[in-house]
Parts: structure tokens; sequence; C-alpha cells
């Protein structure tokens, strides 16, 4: 520190007032570290970690190194499994929009919330919301700089249903296989609302949590999300979908790559609850 610059912060201090001051330029230059210029400006858009998943044991992809959606078409169209230690932090921080709009990696997750009667619960979109307006989907939530994927699903949990972070903490979040490869283009998928243009590409981990009646009663949707309702886990496979878009209006589900990670998340949860019945039969 500058000698002037500590003389003038012990001056401060002698002085109420000035410490006052002193506090308040503390918390500015705090909120300029912390936030996105977005953030800044009003729009408290937070930020994520960016990522690259340099391929090592695929032959005709190997030293390939995918950081956005671009690099990412390079890679088979289905949900590419992540292995474990793949994923490397580029050390960058950018809004979410941003992300979106360049179609950089980032990190987020899908959590399949069941309650007591093995119901799955199902949040609506807004229609106020820049993709997939009115949608139906899990509860999701970007990773935050540092955070397991646990740590982002437990606090998925607390900003999206409300419940409070002691009682989320206590939960048995368990993980559901190993991380995909999402990507959407909504221009072409569909799905796009007040946007130009959004690609998203993320790695996404699915994980299932199953919530006790106490809590599922305690449960309070955050604004952004239009409706809730707890489904059979069976009604929403594929053939299901189709036969009640047939009979009944269906599901949105905004579009054919957030189905695809329907689908897989429905097929691993299925096989887990097997395992699960088939362990407590046994036993």
């Amino acid at each position: 520190v500058d000698p002037p610059m500590a003389g003038g912060s012990v001056h401060l201090l002698r002085n109420p007032s000035g410490l006052f001051i002193l506090c308040g330029a503390a918390m500015l230059l705090f909120n300029a570290w912390h936030y996105t210029p977005s953030e800044r400006s009003g729009s408290m858009e937070p930020s994520i970690e960016l990522y690259e998943w340099v391929f090592s044991d695929v032959p005709h992809l190997r030293g390939l190194h995918v950081r956005d959606f671009n690099t990412s078409q390079l890679l088979p169209r289905e949900l590419l499994e992540i292995p474990e230690g793949a994923l490397t932090s580029l050390g960058t921080l950018v809004p979410i929009d941003e992300a979106h709009d360049k179609g950089l990696l980032h990190r987020g997750v899908w959590t399949m919330v069941l309650n007591h009667q093995g119901e799955l619960l199902l949040l609506r979109r807004a229609k106020s919301s820049v993709t997939c307006p009115l949608a139906w989907s899990l509860v999701g939530e970007h990773s935050a700089a540092g955070e397991t994927w646990v740590q982002t699903a437990r606090r998925g949990l607390v900003e999206e249903l409300g419940l409070p972070m002691s009682t989320v903490t206590a939960l048995d979040l368990q993980m559901l296989g190993l991380p995909v490869l999402f990507r959407s283009d909504y221009s072409k998928d569909g799905g796009l609302g007040g946007r130009v243009a959004k690609r998203d590409l993320q790695a996404t981990a699915i994980l299932y949590v199953s919530l006790p009646k106490s809590i599922v009663s305690s449960i309070v949707l955050d604004t952004d999300a239009a409706g809730s309702k707890w489904v059979e886990p069976a009604s929403l496979t594929s053939q299901a979908r189709r036969w009640n878009e047939h009979v009944e209006g269906g599901l949105s589900i905004c579009n054919s790559r957030i189905e695809a990670l329907l689908d897989l998340s429905l097929g691993r949860l299925f096989v887990q609850k097997n395992a699960t019945t088939g362990a407590s039969a046994a036993a």
C-alpha cells in the first residue's frame, strides 16, 4: 500500500463519518470485483466458469479441444459421456448470456426431484423466458466457479424450490452416471423466445433426490416458474409423450435436444430404481 493511501486510511478511521465513507467505498470495490459488467448495469446476470474438453482416448478425435459450439460440431450429435477429469477450467468467468450467445462450454446440472410417492417434479418455465417459454423441465442450474456437481444441485434446490440450505444439505443427492455434453442451437432446434440466438454447450450432470412428505409441502417456487406438477416418471418416456400428445395435447419439452436429455435421464433413473429394488429384495 502506498504511504499516502495508508495515511488516508488512518485519518478516516479516526473520524466516524470517515469510517462510514471507508466502509461504503469497500462495498463498492467488492461489488466491482464480484459482479460482471452486465450485473453492474442492473441486470444482475450471474457469471459462470468456462471449460474445455481435450480428447485423448478417441483415435480420430485425439487432440481435439472443445471449448465452443463450433469445435463441438466435429463430434457426433448424440449426448456424449464426459469421462471423469476430462474437463479443464479455463480460469475465465463470463456472464451466462455471453456463454450462450457465443456457445461457450460451461457446466450445469439437471436434478430429478422425486416425492415420497415416487412422482417426478416438473417445473414450467415462465412465458417471459427468453428460451423455451412455457415449456416443462426438470430442476436445472448452472454451476458457479469451483462448485462440485452436488453443490450446484443443492443450490438449485434452494433457489428454484425455496428450500432452506440447512434442509437441502441433509438430503442425499445422487449422481446418475457420468455427465454428458448437451448441445442445442435454439434457433434451429426450436425454443427460441425473446433472443436473436442462443447456442447452449453445457457439460450436464444428472442427479436425483427423494424428498420426504414434510419437505414437499414446504416447497415455494421461484418467481421465474409459471407452475409445477408431479408426474409418474413412466408417463414421460418418449412413447408415453407421443401418446399423451395424441390424446391430451401432451407436455411441451421445448425441443428434441432437451427431449433426448430427458429420455437419457429417465433411463438412468429407471436403472437406479431397479438396482435399488433388486438390492432390497436380495437383502
